[in-house]
């Protein structure tokens, strides 16, 4: 059972958005909001999936997908608006995928695919890492990327969070991290490929974030490839 939140103002747009849904072989406790202020006053972190109407009375779906991601990283966040220019700011929730009204059901069947395959992802991206005091749980989606020194590795996160410590070898976590997407972009860097937000290929350096680091020769055709095939998949 897979928990939606459909926030709508127009009735109609809401009953089409729960039709579309209850006509899937998947369950759904679908739960639908008025406008962002409603949703937001009882928004909780059980939500699988949220529609977000982007032109909404006192609280606008951006505004309220802002608030959502402040505490919620991975929820996939679906923008429903008239137009489709809202489709780039939604990039700054990490929306994923825009619906323009009326909407068209192979539009909805498609996005919603992809939404299952990332929740599905979202449920299986932990790992297991030994520590110094025993095992530790660690959500991939959290990490930007892997850096080795000698016999060490260190674990940079996304979220502001320290960076993790421990001994082993990047060889070991590329074979286990592959199909979380992560690349080596040289023999010193794991990436997490979520996280690039930018690829100079003539200078041979990715961007995550304000994180720069470089591609080496020996790695590029063999990222670029990751990379390419990562962003195609919508991944």
């Amino acid at each position: 059972m897979l928990n939606v939140a459909i926030v709508e103002d127009d009735e109609k747009v809401a009953a089409t958005i729960e039709t579309f849904l209850l006509s899937k072989k998947e369950e759904f406790e679908i739960t639908k909001f008025k406008n962002g202020k409603e949703f937001i006053d009882d928004f909780h972190d059980e939500f699988d999936l949220i529609y977000m109407d982007i032109e909404m009375p006192e609280i606008d779906g951006l505004s309220a997908s802002e608030k959502v991601r402040e505490t919620n990283k991975k929820v996939p966040i679906i923008i429903v608006s008239y137009s489709p220019k809202y489709a780039v700011k939604g990039y700054s929730v990490n929306a994923l995928g825009y619906l323009v009204k009326p909407i068209s059901q192979v539009d909805f069947n498609n996005l919603l695919e992809k939404a299952l395959k990332t929740i599905q992802t979202n449920e299986d991206s932990s790992i297991f890492v030994s520590v110094k005091d025993g095992i530790l749980k660690v959500d991939t989606n959290d990490v930007l990327y892997l850096e080795v020194k000698g016999h060490y590795l260190t674990f940079y996160f996304a979220n502001d969070k320290d960076p993790l410590v421990v001994r082993g070898r990047i060889a070991d976590y590329q074979d286990m991290l592959g199909k979380y997407g992560f690349s080596r972009c040289n023999e010193c860097y794991l990436v997490n490929l979520k996280h690039v937000t930018q690829v100079l290929s003539g200078k041979n350096l990715i961007y995550l974030n304000d994180v720069s680091l470089n591609i080496s020769r020996s790695k590029k055709k063999r990222f670029l490839s990751d990379f390419t095939t990562f962003v195609s998949e919508g991944m």
